[in-house]
């Protein structure tokens, strides 16, 4: 197996881990969202179990950073050289240079539109079937609006629900954060499907 090859599975690999990640997030939240409603509606029977809710939240923050940092090192690398290749084997002039999709994913302001270019390109150089054409640069599209709606609320949540004070607070917070892992879960799905078509 070679090293492109090697990255893409490890690539998909972590894809995989995330979407399976997301799911447990999904039914954390929904049990946590169940407990405290209970507490805030006056059972107190389940109050006990709220330390252990805390717990979990501080440790889910810790390895999602894992994870987050992980996928994102993997993905700018296989976009690298996805970008390199597309450079060489391509007679269009494509619009960055190999060593900004590197970096597409960090630097501030280029982020929000660079990546969505790069992909777009990376699938205009791939594709071979102009039946497909469409159907790529609709789940291109998909990916980056679901890539924006992840990338700005999620600076937010994790600043505002540590603030929280009170349990009503604390529930409202957990319904955002279910509906942002929804939002993650349909967005790493579609990131899979983007990097099976696109290829190694």
């Amino acid at each position: 197996m070679n090293k492109r090859n090697l990255l893409f599975k490890l690539l998909e690999g972590t894809i995989l881990v995330l979407i399976f990640y997301k799911i447990l997030q999904i039914l954390f939240r929904i049990y946590a969202i169940v407990t405290v409603s209970r507490v805030v509606h006056g059972n107190e029977s389940v109050r006990t179990q709220f330390p252990y809710i805390l717990e979990e939240l501080r440790i889910e923050h810790l390895t999602d950073y894992i994870f987050v940092v992980s996928y994102l090192i993997l993905l700018s690398t296989w976009f690298y050289i996805k970008y390199i290749n597309a450079h060489t084997v391509s007679h269009l002039q494509l619009t960055y240079k190999p060593i900004w999709a590197l970096f597409a994913f960090f630097i501030p302001i280029f982020n929000l539109v660079a990546p969505y270019k790069i992909m777009n390109e990376l699938w205009t150089v791939r594709d071979k079937d102009m039946a497909n054409d469409q159907r790529g640069k609709n789940i291109i599209k998909t990916w980056w609006i679901l890539s924006i709606l992840i990338f700005v609320p999620s600076r937010y949540l994790s600043v505002q629900a540590n603030q929280a004070e009170g349990l009503e607070a604390f529930l409202t917070f957990e319904y955002y954060y279910l509906f942002f892992y929804l939002v993650s879960l349909h967005y790493f799905l579609e990131t899979r499907k983007l990097i099976r078509m696109i290829g190694a």
